[in-house]
């Protein structure tokens, strides 16, 4: 694994989940506002449906729909890609009483713009994140919806008409222009680089005001650009390369304290077992 961070090389699914757990290492995940899942997550529920990943909020007491953002990093085809999935217990107030966007949009329409918008009211959308836009992202959401309207069943949200309310129509994916990369090996750091700068996104409040939402046909553009002309978005080739000096110096520091740990302990125990040894001949004599 570690052979892999040199350049010209894949970080596999060992690196990344590494990574992403150090920078979140800090994170409640009980009481954060952020979930992320490991790298194996998505595979399982492309693999075997959604009920093969249902047990790992159940176990963990994790209610999804309490975060505001949840990282699915995806694999396939020798390649990654990411989805940040954004405030998904707010669809409750697209479809409990309150209009969807198509409706607000329609709504728009016929009285010039002049729309009663809840503008404070967080918007449930998700990110899709791919620096190759390789990965065919119709293709993939499907999975995510069909995780996402499992767990709203497991929870008892949603319930009676509103039964499977994750749809592309309420929760739309948008494509933020990141930037991308300009070689055929470096997705990995992307994908590590894109949830490091989301986080610092974390405090945004992601509300209607915030964007021109239902100003755009395509479902997000104008936030995309609020994501794309973000600071925290501005790297490019030279951050990715300095990302993996980055990773591999970190682990380096961890090796050295782990073994320096690791060397005082077995002192620690053969100090111990040389006392005990003292004190047992003492005792025969």
């Amino acid at each position: 694994d570690y052979d892999r961070l040199e350049p010209y090389e894949f970080l596999n699914d060992t690196l990344i989940d590494f990574w992403i757990a150090w920078i979140t290492r800090k994170e409640d995940p009980k009481k954060s506002d952020i979930h992320v899942f490991t790298t194996q997550f998505f595979s399982r529920i492309e693999e075997d449906g959604p009920e093969a990943v249902s047990s790992w909020t159940a176990k963990k007491g994790i209610n999804i729909f309490e975060k505001k953002f949840i990282f699915v990093p995806v694999n396939k085809d020798i390649h990654w890609s990411l989805f940040v999935i954004v405030n998904p217990g707010m669809i409750g107030k697209i479809i409990d009483g309150k209009k969807s966007n198509e409706e607000i949009k329609r709504d728009e329409e016929n009285s010039q713009g002049k729309v009663d918008v809840p503008v404070n009211i967080p918007v449930p959308f998700i990110l899709f994140m791919d620096s190759l836009r390789a990965h065919n992202q119709k293709r993939l959401k499907k999975c995510i919806y069909a995780w996402l309207n499992l767990e709203a069943k497991r929870l008892g949200k949603f319930q009676g008409e509103h039964e499977n309310p994750f749809t592309a129509t309420k929760m739309k994916i948008v494509t933020p222009s990141v930037p991308l990369q300009m070689n055929s090996w470096d997705c990995g750091v992307f994908v590590c680089k894109y949830v490091h700068s989301m986080l610092f996104l974390r405090d945004l409040p992601f509300t209607y005001n915030l964007v021109a939402w239902i100003k755009d046909d395509q479902g997000g553009k104008e936030f995309a650009q609020v994501i794309a002309e973000s600071p925290e978005f501005q790297f490019d080739m030279d951050h990715i390369r300095k990302l993996r000096i980055e990773i591999t110096t970190l682990i380096d520091n961890l090796s050295k304290m782990y073994n320096r740990k690791k060397a005082e302990k077995k002192q620690k125990r053969q100090k111990e077992k040389l006392a005990k040894k003292l004190d047992d001949e003492e005792m025969a004599v």
